[in-house]
């Protein structure tokens, strides 16, 4: 541990020894918070204070030990053969535990450091070999669509978290030859206690939980967590379907049933089907399915879209109409020049729909 003499942020080589003793000149937001977590943790610190996404309420603050960190940090090390002289690649914000964690795995394992300002395509410049890599689903997508996607193939893992892996996405995921995970996870359980494979020769549906963490379900099929390293139970909104005691499908989020004429719709199978509509008519814009009151229906289903509304929208239509059952199908498609998202990539449904 604390063996790297540097790491590498925004291509330029800064000493660990200038970070440890606050000597480090930091030019950006992003190189202040890797610089403050990096010195906090070589001093010793056992207390960490972590923000929220907001994705899904109010963003709050929860404290962390250390300890929690170190243990969380050490499964996922083990359950993907990183080891000691491996380039780890930080490329999320470093204020938010998905950063953070990325920074702790390193730094206990004597993993080499390669740090870069978040962006929709981080690889972009980077010259150094790469071995260990966690991003949300855009960037995924945007440096797949760039000249920089041959850079996953060398990689040992791939991990992706923030939000949900999309069908078009997955499809796209194919092409990589490293090892691609999505993760399940959250700050309250100190980064992810799940990893689904996503590509290669045998792909998963269902997330895998990590040594240590025993699940389960709760009256309304939402998924509790207990894990060894954290002492209260984390009680989730995620509907699940467990297989075999340690492996679990997401469903969806039960905050975001929709009630429509006395049916439960589930929004996100929806959102997979929509996804796979989009992908057949060549449609690459952001887009969520929601509920909106209704006098009728009590919650009217709406198909929200980021952008100028397409041209495709007839074919769209045709689509939804043919897919779906009339309680599932979106009754409105809404368009929305840009979406509210937070800090860590999520779309904010509730601030996007209040602009429109």
């Amino acid at each position: 541990m604390y063996n790297i003499p540097f790491i590498v942020i925004n291509n330029r080589d800064v000493s660990i020894d200038d970070i440890r003793v606050g000597r480090a000149a930091a030019g950006t937001a992003f190189e202040q918070a890797t610089f403050d977590f990096v010195r906090a943790w070589l001093a010793g610190e056992d207390t960490f204070i972590i923000t929220t996404s907001g994705s899904t309420g109010d963003a709050k603050t929860i404290s962390i030990t250390r300890s929690q960190m170190n243990e969380s940090a050490m499964r996922t090390i083990e359950a993907l053969g990183l080891a000691k002289n491996d380039v780890s690649f930080v490329c999320l914000n470093t204020r938010y535990i998905g950063g953070r964690m990325m920074l702790v795995r390193a730094l206990e394992t004597g993993m080499r450091i390669v740090a870069r300002e978040p962006s929709s395509t981080p690889l972009a410049g980077i010259s150094d070999h790469i071995d260990f890599a966690a991003m949300v689903p855009l960037q995924i997508e945007a440096t797949l669509a760039s000249k920089e996607a041959s850079k996953f193939d060398g990689m040992k893992a791939i991990i992706i978290g923030g939000a949900v892996v999309s069908d078009t996405l997955q499809t796209s995921i194919q092409k990589i030859k490293a090892p691609v995970y999505a993760t399940y996870g959250m700050t309250e359980t100190i980064s992810h206690i799940a990893l689904k494979r996503l590509n290669g020769d045998n792909p998963s549906s269902y997330f895998t939980v990590l040594p240590g963490i025993d699940i389960q379900r709760d009256d309304r099929g939402c998924l509790v967590i207990h894990a060894s390293y954290i002492q209260e139970t984390i009680v989730s909104n995620d509907l699940v379907e467990i297989i075999g005691g340690n492996k679990f499908q997401w469903l969806g989020r039960w905050d975001n049933v929709i009630n429509s004429g006395g049916i439960k719709v589930m929004p996100e199978k929806i959102e997979a089907e929509i996804g796979k509509i989009f992908n057949s008519l060549n449609v690459h814009q952001n887009y969520f399915v929601h509920g909106i009151p209704d006098k009728r229906l009590g919650s009217k289903i709406i198909l929200v879209v980021e952008g100028e509304f397409f041209v495709k929208k007839k074919q769209v239509l045709e689509a939804l109409y043919q897919t779906f059952s009339k309680y599932e199908v979106p009754k409105e498609i809404i368009s929305i020049p840009t979406f509210v998202y937070t800090t860590t990539g999520k779309i904010n449904r509730k601030k996007t729909l209040n602009l429109s």
